[in-house]
């Protein structure tokens, strides 16, 4: 549950998120994505309550993040990236082989 609460507190830092945003940067852009679905969850879930759904406005405002969650963890499940940190891992493998070698 700690770790929900620190994701919806950056969440609502905004301030944080602007200085994420300014630049071009991919970071810059994951912080646009994450402040526009968080936006669009706000408005479902107000929209669902004005109508008198109170359990569906709740679904609704952590939905987005649900299926960011699940597309984070679909990317890192990719062969892809497991290729990616296969080969990392044998770089630093290769890399402590040679410090070794030369006898710290």
């Amino acid at each position: 549950m700690d770790k929900l609460a620190v994701a919806l507190g950056l969440l609502r830092n905004d301030t944080l998120l602007e200085k994420l945003a300014k630049g071009p940067g991919v970071l810059g852009g994951l912080a646009n994505i994450v402040r526009s679905g968080d936006r669009a969850g706000q408005a479902a879930s107000k929209f669902l309550q004005s109508k008198g759904h109170k359990n569906l406005a709740v679904a609704a405002r952590f939905a987005p993040h649900a299926v960011g969650v699940a597309a984070v963890k679909k990317v890192h499940d990719s062969d892809t990236v497991q290729k990616m940190k296969r080969k990392y891992r044998i770089y630093k493998v290769r890399k402590a082989m040679r410090v070794a070698q030369r006898g710290y």
